[in-house]
């Protein structure tokens, strides 16, 4: 699927990228060991990157 992320009510998402590239650690700022698939994790899926917002952040997951 996608991960599309929204801040502070903006009509485009500033981040839209297929999940496999979200979770690859290598996807900038997204990068290992920051993100990562469950290839290198216990089985899941994580990301750990600071997103800063002043109101709200909304993240949508689509199915292809």
């Amino acid at each position: 699927g996608n991960i599309q992320i929204y801040f502070d009510g903006e009509q485009r998402p500033r981040v839209a990228l297929p999940a496999s590239r979200f979770f690859s650690g290598r996807e900038r700022p997204f990068v290992s060991p920051l993100c990562g698939s469950r290839y290198v994790s216990s089985g899941g899926f994580y990301c750990n990157v600071r997103m800063p917002f002043r109101k709200s952040v909304r993240v949508v997951a689509r199915p292809r």
